[in-house]
């Protein structure tokens, strides 16, 4: 599937100053620098819900979900689901997993970070599992597993 740009304009319109649901004091900021694909969409009965990848100047891939309320021509809620990229010793992997139709969605994400030690340097995993299910109302986040290791190479 190709990925569309989306158009300055409807970034800024559309999406900037929006509080994003699943970050606490978050909002989605337009950044120049950075580009902007539509990705995909659903409609179940009146709930329409899109996705939108925002490729950062760090690395990252963040992968925003939305959800409109199509009755009431009302945003119920812009979500950051998922990222994967890497940058200075971080590197993010994030798998999905949608349901057929798409009002449900469990993530998978593998994370490591490096931090240099005199002697080596010591790696930590963080691997996670979390389901979203959006709603009329809003998304719902859950965390099922969450797995840190850590490990010292000399």
């Amino acid at each position: 599937e190709i990925m569309s740009p989306l158009d300055t304009t409807i970034v800024i319109t559309y999406f900037n100053g929006l509080p994003v649901s699943t970050v606490k004091d978050f909002t989605f900021k337009f950044n120049p620098y950075s580009r902007y694909y539509y990705l995909d969409y659903a409609v179940e009965d009146s709930l329409f819900l899109f996705s939108i990848i925002h490729n950062d100047e760090d690395g990252y891939n963040n992968l925003y979900h939305g959800s409109i309320n199509a009755r009431k021509n009302k945003m119920i809620s812009l979500d950051l689901i998922a990222q994967t990229g890497g940058d200075g010793g971080h590197f993010q992997k994030d798998i999905l997993h949608y349901t057929s139709k798409g009002k449900k969605l469990n993530v998978t994400s593998i994370s490591t970070s490096d931090e240099d030690l005199d002697f080596g340097y010591k790696r930590t995993k963080n691997s996670t599992i979390v389901n979203f299910s959006f709603g009329f109302d809003r998304t719902i986040e859950s965390e099922i597993s969450n797995v840190t290791t850590i490990d010292t190479i000399k």
